[in-house]
């Protein structure tokens, strides 16, 4: 399963308008010029560190040395010492594989050693 849904595409550029279509811009030059400014912003986000699926490299790097082998026990690892670094209630949801989410927070974190991938943030209240 692909996270696709999660890049935004400017919308106005979405459709063919009549207009469009009387200059002779095509869907393909569309879709390639869309490409290109998905890949600029992805090649960014690389090159200044920023990560769509992670805001917190101490978060992560805790993340990492306590996934083991058992999703639970990752979780529970992982959620006693974020709560310990962090203060507050950090939620961490692991799993065999990958998974879709939707959450709202200013910490979060999805980490993958093997085949286990977690999540954790704090809750925006």
């Amino acid at each position: 399963e692909d996270d696709s849904d999660l890049i935004t595409v400017p919308r106005r550029n979405n459709t063919i308008s009549q207009r469009a279509r009387n200059q002779g811009i095509s869907a393909k030059h569309i879709i390639d010029k869309n490409q290109s400014k998905i890949s600029k912003i992805m090649k960014n986000r690389s090159e200044t560190g920023m990560d769509t699926k992670c805001n917190s490299k101490e978060l992560k790097e805790l993340m990492l040395k306590n996934i083991s082998d058992n999703s639970s026990a990752s979780k529970r690892a992982i959620n006693d010492r974020a709560e310990e670094k962090f203060g507050g209630s950090i939620d961490v949801i692991c799993s065999k594989g990958h998974f879709s989410y939707v959450y709202s927070s200013n910490l979060y974190c999805e980490a993958m050693k093997g085949n286990i991938t977690c999540i954790a943030f704090r809750q925006s209240h």
